[in-house]
């Protein structure tokens, strides 16, 4: 998470942490102006990401979710990817897989704020 948010301060972004699905959601529900990205691994010590990002999308619903993983896809629980689908269908996702270098970080990102299509959970999950 460090190094993600070192990243992403490094390109000019402001940057909110958490450590553990817990504190996402406060991170989310405090937040005082809108969230322009979500940043958030699939694959999270205490809960699925994908789960904890259902549960964000009411307390941020116009942020956009950069999902990214370094467990292999045959390692995703049958409910991460259900999630991730559900997810994709209410809102826009991209996917970035571990590791990577800080230039695919920021095309990540950007296609995550532009819109764009870059590889979307649903192509995953499908």
């Amino acid at each position: 998470m460090n190094v993600f948010a070192a990243g992403l301060k490094r390109c000019g972004f402001a940057v909110l942490k958490a450590w553990d699905a817990i504190r996402a959601r406060e991170v989310c529900r405090e937040a005082r102006q809108a969230l322009d990205l979500i940043v958030c691994d699939v694959k999270l010590p205490d809960l699925s990401g994908p789960a904890v990002m259902l549960e964000t999308v009411e307390l941020q619903p116009a942020a956009p979710i950069l999902f990214t993983s370094g467990t292999p896809l045959d390692g995703w629980s049958a409910g991460d990817l259900e999630n991730l689908a559900a997810l994709q269908r209410r809102k826009h996702c991209v996917f970035l897989p571990k590791p990577f270098r800080i230039s695919a970080l920021v095309e990540a990102v950007h296609a995550a704020l532009c819109g764009q299509t870059g590889r979307l959970i649903g192509e995953i999950a499908a």
